[in-house]
């Protein structure tokens, strides 16, 4: 009985509401609100009063008075087109079906519910478009008003444009009338000038005429005078040029006599001690042989003479070991060959006014594997091959060449000197003697020279172990 009443009082306070909104909306005056508005939203009022009682009801768990109350209302606002009341109303019907285990109510009622939220949305969207369209119209109806304000803007700055136009072009007329009265007296006073500077020319041409006149009868005696200065300078110049280089020449002709000298006396001292070696064969070993030969007849008749005559054999033997040793030179015995040649090389430089470039390879085979005596023979050769050079070629550069390949010497001499014509040139005393050795050495040679080019002198010696000279 108590639960009863108090669902009564509660199901009043909606409709006190609804009663004062009731006498609200009928307070508004005719124009302001249509009759058809004012049904309407009695209806609203009137549902949403009902929909609270039903509400109420669900919360307390008589869902059997609300279902009723909430069909009742539903039909009620349908035909009023009230979305949102119709969506809440098949939510909460749909929630009694499931209550009571009908899921097949609860689904059609849940379709229902989605349609109308469907509907609610499409609304919802429509009235965001018209009110995006409305908004819109009204920035393209200012954006009108702008634009005929710009153009009307546009028309006074075009006048105004005008108008300056108009007093920059009476401006420029001035400025012109101005310039053209302000040129013409700019052009009496260049005239005026031209004439004052024409008169000043004249009497600076008059001065100069003066001036260089008068420097030139004064410059004539100065020139002469320079003149003959200049060619007694130039004479002195060219008499201390000419004594100067015949001094070089003196000097140069005495290094060339000297190198000269010391080169004969080589050659000269080597031939005095081929003369004593052949005397001392004819004295003394051509004797013991001569003894040994007499003593050889009487040997079947006299077998006591024998050992003598081997005392006299081995003492012939040594001899000749003696003399052949002595043949080579002092220097060839106390030093290696290549060395030897570098030294001399060396002393020829500072000798002569010759660069000499020597290569040698390779350097201890041909200090170790060429006989002593041909040693001797190559640095002859040499020696006569640079005196022809110092006397007749005039050369500044030297370079020689000496290779070992295959068990032959290749001797390459070559200058930077005048040269010669090798047809029309006539053997002399160096060349004879270079034939005459490069003949008993078996060596061969070829002379390359030109005019004004140079010479190249190639030789080819074979390595033999023991020279018979």
């Amino acid at each position: 009985m108590q639960k009863n009443i108090l669902i009564i009082l509660l199901g009043c306070f909606p409709f006190i509401y609804a009663q004062k909104a009731v006498e609200e909306i009928s307070a508004f005056p005719a124009k302001k609100i249509a009759p058809e508005v004012q049904k309407k939203e009695l209806a609203k009022l009137r549902i949403t009063t009902e929909l609270g009682i039903a509400d109420r009801l669900f919360v307390q768990k008589d869902i059997n008075a609300a279902a009723a109350i909430y069909k009742k209302i539903l039909k009620e606002a349908i035909p009023s087109n009230l979305l949102k009341e119709q969506a809440e109303i098949y939510h909460k019907l749909k929630l009694i079906a499931l209550q009571k285990d009908d899921y097949k109510s609860a689904f059609a009622l849940s379709s229902q519910y989605f349609v109308i939220k469907d509907s609610i949305n499409a609304l919802e969207r429509l009235k965001k478009i018209t009110f995006l369209e409305n908004k819109y119209q009204k920035l393209q109806k200012e954006k009108e008003k702008l634009t005929l304000l710009n153009k009307e803007d546009e028309l006074r700055h075009i006048d105004l444009q005008k108008d300056i136009q108009r007093k920059e072009n009476e401006n420029q007329i001035l400025f012109l009338k101005n310039t053209a009265e302000r040129r013409r007296n700019e052009i009496i006073l260049l005239k005026k000038d031209k004439q004052l500077k024409e008169l000043e020319i004249n009497r600076q041409k008059e001065i100069k005429k003066i001036t260089f006149i008068s420097f030139i009868i004064t410059l004539i005696p100065i020139i002469g005078l320079l003149i003959l200065y200049y060619q007694k300078l130039k004479t002195q110049s060219l008499l201390n040029k000419k004594l100067k280089e015949i001094g070089q020449q003196r000097i140069s002709t005495i290094l060339k006599d000297q190198e000269l000298k010391l080169i004969r006396a080589s050659i000269e001292g080597q031939d005095r001690e081929r003369k004593r070696i052949a005397q001392e064969l004819h004295d003394s070993i051509g004797g013991n042989l001569a003894a040994i030969k007499l003593q050889f007849s009487n040997l079947s008749k006299d077998r006591g003479k024998f050992k003598t005559l081997y005392h006299q054999l081995d003492d012939t033997y040594q001899q000749v070991r003696t003399l052949s040793h002595n043949l080579i030179p002092t220097k060839f015995r106390q030093n290696d060959f290549v060395p030897l040649i570098t030294e001399y090389m060396k002393n020829i430089e500072e000798a002569s006014k010759l660069k000499v470039m020597l290569s040698i390879y390779p350097e201890d085979d041909i200090n170790n594997e060429i006989d002593e005596k041909l040693q001797n023979e190559i640095f002859i050769i040499l020696q006569e091959l640079i005196t022809n050079t110092i006397k007749h070629s005039g050369a500044t550069r030297l370079d020689i060449q000496i290779d070992l390949i295959h068990d032959t010497i290749h001797l390459i001499f070559e200058d930077n000197g005048i040269g010669f014509s090798c047809a029309l040139i006539t053997p002399g005393v160096g060349l004879t003697s270079l034939k005459r050795r490069l003949k008993a050495l078996d060596g061969v040679y070829t002379i390359d020279s030109r005019h004004k080019r140079g010479t190249i002198i190639n030789i080819e010696i074979p390595n033999k172990k023991h020279i018979i000279l």
